[in-house]
C-alpha cells in the first residue's frame, strides 16, 4: 500500500506558489499549511502553464522561482506528521 503520492510537472517553466502559506519542517523543507496554497508553473511567455492545489501537508520539492521540466516532481502529498507520531 502507497501512503504518499506525487505532484509532477507536465510543462517546463518557472515555479510561482499562489496563496502562499508555507512552514520548515524539522529538516527544513517546505509544507503546505492552507488549503488554498498552489504551485504555478509560468512559461517563458508568462502564461500559466500549469495550476497544482496543494493539500495540506504537501511537502514541496520546489520553491518559488526555481525551474522544472516535465516529468519533475513538485511535491510530495501526505501527512505533515511522522511515521508513528500521531
Amino acid at each position: 500500500m502507497v501512503d504518499s503520492s506525487f505532484i509532477e510537472s507536465n510543462f517546463e517553466g518557472t515555479i510561482q506558489i499562489r496563496n502562499r502559506n508555507l512552514a520548515r519542517d524539522s529538516d527544513g523543507k517546505l509544507v503546505a499549511l492552507g488549503r488554498n496554497v498552489a504551485i504555478i508553473i509560468i512559461d517563458e511567455e508568462g502564461n500559466e502553464r500549469s495550476v497544482n492545489k496543494l493539500s495540506y501537508g504537501t511537502h514541496l520539492h520546489v520553491d518559488e522561482g526555481d525551474k522544472v521540466k516535465p516529468g519533475q516532481r513538485l511535491g510530495r502529498m501526505g501527512s505533515i506528521y511522522p511515521s508513528g507520531s500521531q
